[in-house]
């Protein structure tokens, strides 16, 4: 088995994941994706790497052993490809009481760090689904995911992916959804109560990055130019969340939106995201500070 990897923190996780819009019918291999997404993670130094509608078999993805990166493939779903940069046997993957190919589930337990959940999403998209079978689906994925919050004897629990929902919208906001919340203060304080039942909060860190700041980035991670009176145009569908558990060990000064990578630009020349060359989605970056509180 390969060795645990040296970090540059040794308690710092680095995370990334990307809607590369894979599952379309053409060659893949003319938008360089595999190449992209390994370049991604060698300039941003990933520990964790999740690809979302990837269509592009694992193996044939390059590692760069001279840069000292070399990734390893975790068990998953078709839609989705996850690349650690540690031994795949540290991260176990879980079976949800509903199974579904739109997320996935996993316990990471890194040695002497602490150990966490995490839950990658693909979610149903507005043009074939209502609001109401949008926010079904996600209470069915956190049903789950609170199932093994519960058989972990904890809730320190990551939840990343293309929601194709923002987070003002009910899917993700509602209690009937991901009930995910821009406040830290709200998020950790008491678990909202609707009917005699307790709904836990999700922290949504995403509302930080949403709109023209910080300039060097893009104001969200999806562009749509509709027709309806109230289009905002740029859409944050691509979020990560985590439990209040985990909000002190997320590194919010890490959580950015990818627009270039080692110099190539995903945008165009109007900032918008480059579907012809990339992907209609942009990546997001993040890390976590997994050390054991004894540390």
């Amino acid at each position: 088995m390969p060795p645990l990897r040296e970090r540059r923190s040794a308690e710092m996780a680095n995370f990334g994941f990307w809607n590369v819009d894979g599952l379309r019918k053409f060659d893949m291999s003319e938008r360089q994706l595999p190449q992209i997404a390994t370049e991604l993670a060698l300039e941003r130094s990933l520990d964790l790497l999740f690809l979302i509608e990837c269509g592009v078999p694992v193996e044939p993805i390059p590692t760069s052993p001279e840069e000292g990166l070399e990734f390893f493939a975790v068990a998953c779903g078709d839609r989705f490809k996850v690349l650690v940069r540690f031994d795949p046997q540290f991260m176990c993957r879980l079976a949800p009481p509903v199974p579904s190919d739109r997320f996935d589930l996993w316990h990471l337990k890194l040695p002497l760090q602490e150990d966490v959940l995490i839950g990658v999403v693909h979610g149903l998209d507005k043009r074939n689904n209502s609001q109401q079978r949008q926010e079904l689906f996600l209470r069915q994925f956190v049903a789950g995911l609170e199932y093994h919050e519960g058989k972990a004897g904890h809730n320190r629990s990551i939840v990343l992916g293309d929601f194709n929902a923002n987070p003002y919208e009910a899917p993700m906001a509602s209690a009937l959804g991901m009930n995910a919340v821009m406040s830290r203060t709200i998020a950790q304080g008491p678990a909202r109560r609707l009917l005699n039942s307790s709904y836990p909060f999700f922290y949504n860190p995403m509302w930080n990055l949403y709109g023209d700041e910080p300039r060097a980035s893009a104001p969200a991670t999806y562009f749509y130019r509709g027709s309806d009176p109230t289009e905002m145009y740029w859409h944050m569908l691509d979020q990560v969340l985590i439990r209040p558990s985990l909000i002190e060990r997320f590194q919010v000064g890490a959580l950015e939106i990818i627009t270039a990578i080692r110099g190539r630009e995903l945008t165009r020349a109007s900032g918008i995201p480059d579907r012809s060359r990339f992907s209609d989605h942009l990546p997001v970056v993040f890390g976590v500070d997994l050390s054991k509180p004894d540390g």
